[in-house]
């Protein structure tokens, strides 16, 4: 894509971690298009009033910049709102801003609720801080609220001995009895592609193969309606099939790019470029 000749073009990629896979090919994706590409960690970000602009980074004004990715924020999420927020005021075009601003903490409990509120079909899950409440018969996933890259996934076959705060900190889904579950890549709106994920719950290792989906399929309808609810230009989706039915298990808003980019071939990083140099 062509660079404008009106302005530079100055992207920022935000993340709690610089050194990853995923952030170092969105930079080098990044440098065909834009005229500087900068990588930073939220602890960069500065709230104040003593600047002339409340939101700085490293130094810089937000404006400096003109397009931004924010990358996996976890305890720095309102960091990543401010940051959505002041993207917003300034104009500055920010990947799933909207969606950032509409849902600060990210988590399998607000899924859960708008989800349900939503009409999307889900395994049967509970959350509450009062153990006595979850009424799910095992066996059970339980995942920790906050959990990512599947973090914390464990089946067990029962509620047990889980103390009081990893209690607090998890959900519980009915087990579901399958080999594998879709990992469904949804940008604007469109199929991008899909892996077939095995999973061990024993050591939480998932293992990632190509496969041909149809975007006709029950399963990749069911992720374009995740995006569009929970209002995502890109989101990774995990859907299982169970007998006729299919169910959604969780929504990725950071969804990584090197399982996908090495059993598809697909330039991913490129296509994630492309989306947020198109201005909304």
């Amino acid at each position: 894509m062509a660079r404008s000749n009106q302005k530079s073009q100055r992207l920022l990629i935000i993340s709690k971690e610089t050194n990853l896979y995923v952030i170092k090919r969105l930079k080098s994706a990044g440098k065909k298009d834009f005229d500087k590409v900068d990588v930073l960690r939220y602890r960069d970000i500065k709230i104040s009033n003593t600047e002339k602009e409340v939101v700085t980074i490293a130094g810089k004004p937000l404006s400096y910049y003109t397009h931004i990715i924010s990358r996996v924020a976890d305890k720095h999420y309102m960091l990543r709102y401010f940051l959505a927020l002041e993207a917003k005021r300034l104009n500055i075009r920010m990947l799933n801003r909207e969606a950032i601003i509409q849902m600060p903490i990210y988590n399998k409990a607000y899924q859960l609720y708008k989800f349900s509120i939503s009409g999307i079909p889900l395994p049967k899950t509970e959350f509450s801080y009062k153990k006595e409440l979850i009424t799910i018969k095992p066996p059970l996933l339980k995942k920790r609220i906050d959990g990512r890259l599947s973090r914390g996934i464990k089946k067990i076959e029962g509620l047990g001995d889980n103390s009081h705060s990893d209690f607090q900190e998890s959900i519980f889904q009915s087990f579901l009895v399958n080999d594998f579950d879709y990992r469904i890549l949804i940008m604007d709106g469109k199929l991008i592609g899909a892996v077939e994920r095995s999973s061990r719950y024993s050591d939480n290792k998932t293992e990632s193969r190509a496969c041909d989906i149809s975007e006709d399929s029950l399963e990749v309808k069911l992720a374009k309606k995740v995006a569009l609810c929970m209002n995502l230009e890109y989101v990774g989706v995990d859907v299982m099939k169970a007998g006729r039915e299919a169910f959604v298990l969780e929504a990725n808003i950071d969804a990584g790019i090197k399982g996908f980019e090495r059993v598809t071939k697909k330039d991913l990083a490129s296509m994630i470029i492309q989306q947020v140099l198109d201005e909304k």
